[in-house]
Formats: C-alpha cells, sequence, structure tokens
C-alpha cells in the first residue's frame, strides 16, 4: 500500500469519496473532480489520484480504474462502484459508502468510549488490591505483630482477599454477559447496514448475499444465516421463510415478510440496521448501570480493609490496657 498506512487509509478514503461524489452531483467529469481533489488531497493519496486519472485518459471505466491500485477497500466498495457505474448514480453510491463507512467509524469510537468505562473502573479495583496485597498487608501484619508480639491473627483481612476475589468475578462474569449481547447486536447492525446498502443501490438481493457471504467480515452464524437466505432465494420460496439461526429470526420474519409484499425491502434492511444499534447502546448502558455500584464497592471495600488494618491493633491494644 506504499506510504500508507492502514488506519490513515480506512480514515481518509470516506472523506475522498464523500467530496468526489459532491463534485460528481454538480455535473463534472470523473478527471475534473479527481483534479480537483487532488489540490487539497493528503500527500500519500497524490500518487494514486495521478495513476487514476491516467487511466480514465484511456477510456477505463472508474471502478475498473481504481480496482488497478489494489487498494484494501472494504469489501462493499467495489461492487457498488459498478452498480453506481451502471445506474449512472456514481456520485449518490460513493457518497453513501462514504457515509456508511464514516458512520461505524463513529459508531466503533462510542462503543469504545462507553465500554472503557467499567473496564477502567475493574482495573482500578484490581491494581488498588494488588497494592494492597503486595505492599500494605505486609506492613500492616509487621505493625500488628510490633504491638502485640503474637502471630498476625485477624478473620477480617485474611478472609478479604477470598470475598475480593469472589467479587471480581462475579464483575467480570457479568461484563462477559453483557459483552456477549453487545458484540451479537453489533454484528447483526454491521449485517444489516451493508445489506441495505448494496440492495439500496441497485445490486440484487441474490448478489448482495454471495457478496457479504464471500467477504472476511462475517462470522459463522451470519454465514450459516446467509446460507439458509439464498438456499430460499434459489429455491423461488420467500427469504422470511428461514430456520432459526439467531434468536432474532421470529422479528426478522415479521419484518422481512411484511417488507416483500410491499416492495421495501431496502426499508426493511435498514430498519433491523438501526434496531440492532440501538439495542447495542442500550445493552451498554444496562451494564454501565450494573457494573458502577459494584466497582465503587470492590474499591471501598479495599480502601476499607486498609484503614482497618492499620487501625484495629491500636485499639485492640487501648481495650487491652484498659482491661488492665
Amino acid at each position: 500500500m506504499g506510504v500508507f498506512t492502514q488506519q490513515a487509509f480506512h480514515k481518509q478514503w470516506p472523506r475522498l469519496f464523500q467530496e468526489m461524489g459532491e463534485f460528481l452531483s454538480q455535473g463534472l467529469s470523473e478527471i475534473e473532480a479527481l483534479k480537483l481533489l487532488q489540490l487539497h488531497a493528503p500527500s500519500p493519496w497524490q500518487p494514486s489520484l495521478q495513476q487514476l486519472q491516467g487511466f480514465l485518459s484511456t477510456g477505463e471505466a472508474f471502478t475498473a480504474s481504481l480496482r488497478n491500485l489494489n487498494l484494501p477497500f472494504p469489501f462493499y466498495v467495489y461492487p457498488l462502484l459498478e452498480a453506481g457505474e451502471y445506474t449512472h448514480a456514481l456520485a449518490h453510491v460513493m457518497q453513501q459508502s462514504a457515509m456508511l463507512a464514516t458512520d461505524l467509524r463513529t459508531f466503533q469510537k462510542s462503543l469504545w468510549e462507553k465500554g472503557r468505562y467499567p473496564l477502567f473502573l475493574l482495573l482500578l479495583a484490581v491494581g488498588v488490591f494488588g497494592v494492597y496485597q503486595n505492599f500494605l498487608l505486609p506492613q500492616m501484619i509487621e505493625f500488628q505483630q510490633s504491638l502485640t508480639e503474637a502471630p498476625f491473627d485477624s478473620p477480617l483481612i485474611q478472609g478479604f482477599p477470598l470475598v475480593f476475589t469472589a467479587l471480581i468475578f462475579a464483575a467480570c462474569a457479568l461484563c462477559y454477559q453483557y459483552g456477549l449481547r453487545v458484540r451479537e447486536h453489533y454484528r447483526w447492525h454491521l449485517f444489516f447496514s451493508y445489506l441495505h446498502l448494496l440492495n439500496q443501490s441497485g445490486i440484487p438481493l441474490y448478489q448482495a448475499l454471495l457478496l457479504l457471504k464471500n467477504s472476511e467480515t462475517i462470522s459463522p452464524m451470519e454465514h450459516k444465516f446467509l446460507s439458509a437466505w439464498i438456499h430460499q432465494l434459489k429455491a423461488g420460496a420467500s427469504i422470511s421463510r428461514i430456520p432459526h439461526t439467531s434468536r432474532f429470526v421470529p422479528l426478522w420474519k415479521q419484518i422481512v415478510g411484511h417488507a416483500e409484499s410491499s416492495n421495501t425491502l431496502p426499508q426493511a434492511f435498514a430498519f433491523l440496521a438501526t434496531y440492532h444499534k440501538r439495542r447495542v447502546h442500550q445493552q451498554l448502558n444496562d451494564v454501565l448501570r450494573s457494573i458502577q455500584p459494584l466497582g465503587f464497592l470492590l474499591v471501598g471495600s479495599v480502601l476499607c480493609i486498609i484503614v482497618l488494618g492499620f487501625y484495629l491493633p491500636l485499639y485492640e491494644q487501648i481495650f487491652l490496657a484498659l482491661d488492665a
């Protein structure tokens, strides 16, 4: 990929596609749009844009010219561009593919911003406990033994690591359970977002399903679901008649079945993508509400044990002195 970095490429290409789509929508030719784009494109893109103009000047199609550059676009870009050229809607398709890529990046960023908070709480609790267990506890034992000159014997402090470990396992199990739900909704959001964009851009449903099935972005569960859908289309049956490959199939059957009868499949795919996106945010909010009190409890319990570990021996000496 030359001087490109993977992160920079996936961050920059949606903006360039968006701008070129805007230029094309104003009636400019592809070469004219590329020349305007080249004026302010990042330096790693300059050779690629120049080569693209050279391919176009020989009469080659835009998608074929772009393929010659061997740039690692997402799997849906080239089929969308070919469909856009065939339907004379290249500007619209470029803008739509750029919008999808931008939305997915924004969505992933929001997931990280929300998901890092419970992770930070757990790591903080484990870090405080590690400091307590390795540094403070030996000092507490030494301090109590210097006062009492007896072996260290405190059930509260000695039993605390077991209680803390149990709480940590409970928090991890809770995060894992919600993490599986978030991941499932997130995967189906991607699936239906891709399917909506491909189908809306004029690519037949059967071809769109094959593109998704052959891509590297789907999971084994989605592959099984796609295989069932493709089999239904081959048999000439309704795609709402699919086996229960996921717990969401009853919802999809009703939505897709109604969309087939009213010829509104792209709108149905858009609704399902939005539905799963909304469920991702709901699951993240739920795990935040659940893990926040537990995280505060973990950190607070460690601090309480540290305070008690230093003050209990003093109180014991005071009471012994009073008794004497």
